[in-house]
């Protein structure tokens, strides 16, 4: 009886120290963890048009060729996941945002805005859909998961 006693405690004690590394891990890395969306939540849908005013935003169409009280302009960062952001102003409001991606996940726009409400498979592209007016579209090769890659973000003022 003893004999199976020790075994057990070696066992679990064994268990017990690999659970605490692999959670002390965990919790020393939480950190690196990079928003890539967090250097612009200050030009988010619903804000100013002013607001892009501390961000590079290259108006590309003029005037005439958009309605009345709409303007677009796009901002191109110089390094990180962020390719390019595509900026709709609709009376002097920010409308809608498009962030095209690069090296980014799905589960980095859960983890900013939540679980998506939706999603829907189109052959290998998934479509994303949060009931805030978030958008993204994702690839994967199998079952669609928070590690599957996006292409693009888009945010739409909800109004």
């Amino acid at each position: 009886m003893l004999r199976l006693k020790i075994p057990t405690v070696t066992g679990l004690s064994l268990f017990l120290a690999m659970l605490g590394i692999v959670m002390g891990t965990k919790l020393l890395n939480a950190h690196i963890y990079d928003d890539p969306f967090l250097p612009y939540a200050a030009i988010q849908p619903g804000q100013p048009r002013a607001a892009l005013e501390g961000y590079k935003c290259t108006y590309l169409l003029p005037d005439e060729v958009l309605p009345s009280n709409w303007s677009y302009c796009q901002i191109q960062p110089e390094s990180g996941p962020v390719l390019l952001i595509s900026v709709i102003v609709k009376n002097q409001r920010i409308y809608r945002l498009t962030f095209q991606l690069e090296g980014v996940q799905i589960g980095h726009v859960a983890r900013h805005w939540g679980r998506p409400d939706q999603v829907k498979q189109q052959h290998r592209y998934y479509a994303a859909y949060w009931d805030a007016g978030i958008y993204a579209t994702a690839t994967s090769r199998g079952w669609f998961t928070l590690q599957s890659p996006i292409q693009l973000v888009s945010i739409r003022d909800g109004e």
